[in-house]
C-alpha cells in the first residue's frame, strides 16, 4: 500500500538540550505529564500548553504517573531514592515525599487512588496514599513482596478493570501479577510470563483487559493472554519490515479495535502498526515531523471547532512534543 504522511497540528518545543523522557495520559485523556530530562515534572493541557512545571528531584525521573481519580494530581519516583505526591492545585512543592535508601524505579496507584505502590530493587512495597503527608517514614508502609523480581523493577501497572491485580515488569524478563489483597507475595502471584529479555514497556489491552503486550529490550513484541499465562504472539522482525529502529510503544484507541504499535527511526520518523493476537499488519501510514529518537507515545482527546477529536502525542529528544 502507498505511504501517505501525517504532519503535525501543534509543536511546543520544550526547551533547549530539554527533552521529555516520557509522556503519561489522564484516563480521561484531558492532561498530559511530562517527565522530563532536567529532572522536572511538566503538567499539560491538549493543547499542550503548559499548566504548571515542578522541580521534581535531583536525579533522572523513573516513573511520572496521574492520579486516576484527579487530573490535577500527580506521583514522581526517581534514582535520587524518593517518591513524590503531588497536587499541581497546592504549588510547587509535593504534598508528601517518601525517601528510600536505594533508587526508586518505578510506582503506580490503584484506580480509586488509595494504595500507592512503589518498586525498590526487586520490592514491591505498598502505601497507603490517603495517610501520605510531608516527609513520610518507610516503617509506614502498609507491606511489601520482597525478591519478586530477581533483578530490578522496570515498571508496574494496575489493571484497567480489575482493581485488586497488579502487574510488574523487570530486568529478569519476566512480568508477574498479583492479587494485592493476599499480604504475602507467595499467597498473592496469579501468574508469571517470561519473556526472555528486559522488559522495557508493558501494557494491557482489549476486552475485559484479557490481552497484554511487552516490548523487550531488543526490540521485539510479544502478546499474551495473561488469565491462562500464554503467549499468543512473539513478533521479532517488525523493525526490519517497517525499515525502522526501534519500537516506541503500544496505544489502544479501543478495546474493539486492533492495538496500534509505533516503531521509530533515530531521524525521528515513526511507522504505524496494527497487532491482533496472532499477526500484525503495515498500515502503510508514515508520521513525520521529529528529528531525533521518539521516547514515549500516547492518545488523547482535543477538541476543533466542530468535534472533539483523537489525537497522537509523541516526546523525541528532539526537545519536541508533537500532537498529530
Amino acid at each position: 500500500s502507498a505511504s501517505r504522511s501525517l504532519f503535525t497540528t501543534f509543536t511546543e518545543d520544550i526547551g533547549p538540550d530539554v527533552f521529555a523522557l516520557d509522556c503519561q495520559i489522564h484516563p480521561n485523556k484531558s492532561r498530559i505529564l511530562l517527565n522530563l530530562s532536567s529532572y522536572t515534572v511538566e503538567l499539560c493541557d491538549t493543547e499542550l500548553r503548559s499548566l504548571g512545571s515542578f522541580a521534581a528531584h535531583s536525579d533522572r525521573i523513573t516513573s511520572a504517573i496521574f492520579s486516576p481519580v484527579n487530573p490535577d494530581s500527580f506521583y514522581s519516583s526517581s534514582s535520587d531514592g524518593i517518591a513524590n505526591c503531588w497536587d499541581a492545585r497546592s504549588g510547587s512543592a509535593p504534598t508528601a515525599t517518601i525517601k528510600f535508601d536505594s533508587d526508586v524505579f518505578s510506582l503506580t496507584v490503584n484506580q480509586s487512588d488509595n494504595l500507592l505502590v512503589v518498586g525498590i530493587e526487586n520490592t514491591v512495597v505498598f502505601y497507603d496514599r490517603r495517610m501520605l503527608s510531608g516527609n513520610v517514614r518507610q516503617q509506614s508502609r502498609l507491606g511489601a513482596y520482597a525478591d519478586v523480581h530477581s533483578d530490578e523493577i522496570t515498571q508496574l501497572l494496575f489493571h484497567p478493570s480489575h482493581p485488586n491485580i497488579l502487574a510488574s515488569s523487570g530486568e529478569d524478563g519476566l512480568i508477574c501479577l498479583y492479587d494485592v489483597s493476599a499480604s504475602e507475595a507467595s499467597e498473592a502471584a496469579i501468574c508469571i510470563m517470561n519473556t526472555d529479555c528486559t522488559v522495557n514497556k508493558f501494557g494491557f489491552f482489549g476486552p475485559n483487559g484479557e490481552g497484554m503486550y511487552s516490548i523487550s529490550s531488543v526490540e521485539t513484541l510479544s502478546i499474551w493472554h495473561h488469565p491462562s499465562a500464554q503467549r499468543l504472539a512473539f513478533f521479532t522482525d517488525i523493525r526490519e519490515q517497517t525499515g525502522m529502529d526501534y519500537l516506541v510503544d503500544c496505544i489502544e484507541t479501543s478495546p474493539e479495535e486492533e492495538l496500534i504499535l509505533l516503531a521509530g527511526s533515530h531521524d525521528g520518523n515513526m511507522s504505524v502498526v496494527a497487532v491482533n493476537p496472532s499477526s500484525y499488519r503495515l498500515t502503510g501510514t508514515k508520521l513525520q515531523g521529529h528529528t531525533s529518537t521518539i521516547r514515549s507515545a500516547g492518545s488523547v482527546f482535543y477538541s476543533t471547532e466542530s468535534s472533539s477529536k483523537l489525537g497522537l502525542i509523541t516526546t523525541s529528544e528532539d526537545g519536541l512534543l508533537q500532537r498529530y
